[in-house]
């Protein structure tokens, strides 16, 4: 029972021998520091390419807890968007969220890319989506956004049909409406922000 923090690390990623030293200097020198994690990165052509990311969203692939935060959020839930409810329940209860651009994780897959067919993996982040509470006007944002991504087009419009299929046919969403509401403010924010 004598912790401190809590790691959460999937099995496919690198990084450099220091990077959790550098990270935990980070908790020790902002103590409203709750969860926090590096940008993941993908090698592509023979360089590195960073998964988007805003600064306040924790990478799911490695994440770390401190403990008040840990046990404040009451756990990791287990649901899908688990990776995303921790992250607003931590910041609706006062924690700061952060991932950090100088902290690399070499992630050898990318995010949504766990299936073969590529526009079934966004059909499913569309449904996810939906079920978190997204914010139908950031869904088509980030659906036409996508389909300048890989697969071309097709990308995009499975997020937009995956959100609205679920939304049409009235499939629960995550119960806790404070989240919703957290989640739908930041992304209204991030859509209508000028500069």
């Amino acid at each position: 029972k004598d912790w401190e923090y809590v790691v959460k690390l999937d099995g496919d990623l690198e990084f450099k021998a220091d990077y959790f030293e550098k990270l935990f200097e980070r908790f020790e020198a902002n103590p409203k520091l709750g969860m926090a994690s590096g940008k993941t990165f993908v090698p592509e052509n023979g360089k590195l390419t960073m998964e988007p990311c805003t600064d306040d969203h924790v990478r799911g692939p490695s994440k770390v807890y401190k403990r008040q935060c840990f046990e404040e959020i009451g756990g990791l839930p287990e649901t899908l968007g688990w990776d995303t409810i921790d992250e607003l329940k931590a910041q609706l209860k006062g924690w700061e969220t952060r991932s950090y651009k100088d902290l690399v994780i070499l992630h050898l897959r990318r995010m949504s890319y766990q299936h073969k067919d590529w526009s079934r993996g966004r059909l499913k982040f569309g449904r996810g989506s939906y079920f978190l509470g997204y914010h139908p006007l950031f869904i088509l944002a980030k659906g036409f956004y996508r389909i300048f991504d890989k697969p071309y087009f097709i990308g995009g419009i499975a997020v937009i049909l995956g959100y609205f299929d679920s939304m049409i046919k009235r499939e629960p969403q995550y119960p806790e409406k404070e989240v919703i509401k957290h989640l739908r403010k930041k992304q209204l924010k991030r859509l209508f922000s000028v500069g």
